[in-house]
């Protein structure tokens, strides 16, 4: 567990799931916060006017292909803009912001090795995370 203050930006219902969109105010972007894994919650007061709003220069484009254009679909991306199609059993290409943290490698690890990027910070971080997963099963 680690404390975080945040400001809110909005909430949102995926899969049966609660997500709050926020403003990190320490970490200075944009998180997501499953709500069924917060729990000591205190109202900080009013939050300052400069640094939440939603701010893509926080974030930086990483490309990621997809040998498997299903998991377009079978998983909920955000913000995520196709640039080919993978025409001719070409992989698909698409780019989406990265604001840090760990929900792109996971959605990345969540697509059985059929995705990749090569943004060397995110892959790192699904090998970490898939290794980690795995050693959790034994």
């Amino acid at each position: 567990p680690e404390r975080r203050v945040a400001a809110p930006l909005g909430l949102r219902h995926e899969d049966g799931t609660w997500y709050l969109d926020a403003r990190d105010l320490v970490r200075g972007r944009e998180r997501t916060f499953r709500l069924d894994r917060v729990s000591d919650v205190a109202d900080g007061g009013a939050v300052p006017a400069q640094g939440h709003e939603p701010d893509d220069h926080g974030a930086r484009l990483v490309r990621v292909s997809f040998s498997d254009p299903r998991y377009l679909d079978l998983l909920p991306w955000h913000d995520l803009k196709v640039l080919s199609r993978g025409d001719g059993g070409a992989p698909v290409v698409a780019e989406t912001p990265y604001y840090g943290g760990m929900w792109l490698p996971r959605m990345i690890a969540a697509c059985a090795g059929t995705a990749r990027t090569n943004d060397a910070e995110v892959t790192a971080l699904v090998r970490a995370y898939a290794k980690s997963a795995l050693e959790g099963r034994r």
